[in-house]
């Protein structure tokens, strides 16, 4: 094999669509093809994350390759570990300075419109379409990550949300661990918070992403997105106006508590003085969330699929399943709501 360029090597190894990284979205910096050119031995990545439990996923899956039969080229992996809003706001920043800017990125979901302005995304990413060529059709969804109809970012970790409850809490207070709809476990909750001030559930009111996730978990399920398939925005739908009528109906009934920080301090404060016995939350949240925040709590935390809604919407309501890595259950046909939090 000859000498190939940077960007060129990041297609032919495999290391974007490859498996090597698992963020909420995928993408490399292709805005220049410049570098030496490489044909075997070692090779620096520049690697910008937001979750440090990703960094041993990606060194682990790095060796894996390294190692593999017949490989040529010794993965040499460079984590730069920040906020999410962070390392796009330095990517662009960096970008435009020409120089600097890594050779892959994790942007969750909710930050990425902000490179799908003003020809960033272009600019800066490297497009995917003949990476993923052969398995296009066995992708989730290509929607969110597509600009001017060419893919940018793969979707890494399609994490799905479940309501985690305290199983001690719910059985001293009589709630079934069962019930059908959210409409029954707001009126369960109602009831609960005006007899021991206890909350079902929480509404974030504190950064923009915080917001975002809370309200897209629960707008996913309905049915609603904040894009079509086309990438045209669908917000302004009766499943957001269902969604947000139902979260304001909740604080103000005392069902969901509202948190300016779903994942630091107040989040860790209602849990430990058991203000909050249930909660919407991703997979990661067991570990990032529960096992961090609350360790004494352990073996008291259950997780089940989430309630339907009887809210007439335009699309039927989808419940997430449990027994999976992410541990949810669907209806048929599913499309699980899928999360893009932010693991403090």
């Amino acid at each position: 094999m000859t000498g190939i360029s940077r960007r060129t090597f990041l297609r032919r190894t495999g290391m974007v669509g490859g498996g090597l990284l698992a963020s909420a979205a995928l993408t490399a910096c292709g805005g220049s093809s410049g570098g030496q050119a490489v044909s075997s031995g070692k090779v620096d990545l520049g690697v910008w994350t937001h979750d440090p439990g990703y960094v041993k996923t990606f060194t682990e899956m790095a060796k894996k390759l390294t190692d593999a039969p017949g490989g040529k080229y010794d993965y040499n992996l460079k984590f730069t570990q920040a906020d999410s809003e962070a390392l796009v706001t330095r990517m662009v920043s960096q970008g435009a300075a020409g120089t600097g800017t890594p050779d892959l990125i994790g942007i969750v979901i909710s930050v990425f419109p902000r490179v799908m302005n003003g020809g960033i995304g272009k600019q800066l990413l490297l497009d995917l379409d003949s990476t993923i060529a052969p398995v296009k059709n066995d992708l989730l969804r290509t929607a969110p990550y597509t600009i001017d109809g060419k893919l940018y970012a793969l979707e890494s970790d399609t994490c799905l949300s479940v309501l985690y409850f305290r199983e001690d809490e719910f059985k001293k207070n009589g709630i079934p661990e069962d019930v059908g709809t959210w409409e029954e476990l707001a009126e369960i909750g109602a009831r609960l918070h005006q007899k021991t001030g206890q909350s079902l559930g929480m509404v974030s009111t504190g950064d923009n992403t915080s917001v975002t996730n809370q309200f897209l978990q629960l707008l996913l399920q309905r049915g609603g997105g904040y894009y079509d398939e086309g990438g045209n925005l669908i917000l302004d739908s009766p499943e957001a106006v269902e969604v947000l009528d139902f979260m304001a109906k909740g604080v103000a009934s005392g069902f969901l508590i509202s948190l300016p920080d779903p994942y630091g301090a107040p989040n860790t404060a209602a849990l430990k003085n058991g203000k909050l016995i249930a909660t919407v939350m991703p997979n990661w949240y067991n570990i990032y969330g529960l096992q961090s925040y609350v360790p004494e709590q352990k073996g008291k935390w259950r997780m089940r699929n989430l309630p339907a809604s009887k809210a007439a919407g335009t699309s039927p309501p989808r419940s997430a399943a449990p027994g999976s890595p992410c541990s949810r259950t669907s209806r048929v046909p599913p499309r699980p709501p899928s999360c893009s939090g932010r693991p403090t």
